[in-house]
């Protein structure tokens, strides 16, 4: 079977009519991008996607949130969260993860800002919900893109050993980032440190053999 993925997606999680990619294109930006999309399988190729929210996540707060995740204490969280929903008679259960982002007024052409919402909740007929919000909205003296009016959202249900993939997807694109923003970095210093490191050693076996000769040469 050809296989078309994005060479750009590390993970790719489906529910019905919905799926959530981790992808690498985020990196350029020191961020992870999770990619939700909604589509209409009945529609015509190539005209089947309803809608799509594009979050953008920190790479450092990427990798505390797969800590958490793999840590148990979002799992911890979650049971919490249903214990409180069900001693209060909530429909549903608080998310225990949330992450704000969108786009700021002066880059929209209209001046309104793009708030976009990333959050964790445990489900009702899955052990979680991965949603992604975006709407217009409001930016904080804090810098914060708060949402004010939902236009679009996806919701995809997940299991725990997806979660838990979806938290080593995260580490995977942590480590990718690491290699390629630093790695060139460092390594010309690397390999300064590394040839006077040798011009020590090199100096130290010379006098080392200078002694030895003197020791026991002939008279």
């Amino acid at each position: 079977m050809k296989d078309n993925r994005d060479l750009e997606q590390v993970l790719r999680i489906d529910g019905k009519s919905v799926f959530m990619e981790v992808m690498l294109s985020g990196l350029p930006y020191d961020k992870v991008l999770l990619n939700f999309v909604s589509y209409d399988a009945t529609a015509a190729a190539g005209a089947r996607a309803s809608g799509s929210v594009g979050i953008f996540i920190d790479i450092l707060d990427a990798q505390v949130l797969a800590h958490d995740i793999l840590g148990g204490r979002i799992s911890a969280l979650g049971q919490k969260s249903r214990k409180h929903a069900q001693e209060t008679g909530a429909k549903y259960p608080d998310p225990v993860y949330e992450s704000l982002g969108g786009i700021p007024g002066k880059r929209c052409p209209d001046g309104v800002p793009v708030a976009r919402v990333f959050q964790i909740s445990p489900g009702t007929t899955q052990p979680w919900v991965f949603c992604a919000k975006q709407g217009k909205g409001h930016e904080t003296d804090k810098g914060l893109i708060v949402l004010d009016k939902l236009e679009h959202a996806v919701r995809v249900p997940m299991t725990n050993p997806m979660l838990k993939k979806f938290a080593v997807s995260l580490q995977a694109v942590y480590d990718v980032w690491v290699m390629t923003r630093f790695t060139t970095v460092i390594k010309p210093v690397m390999q300064q440190a590394l040839a006077r490191r040798q011009q020590t050693i090199d100096a130290a076996k010379a006098a080392s053999a200078s002694r030895s000769g003197a020791q026991y040469g002939t008279r």
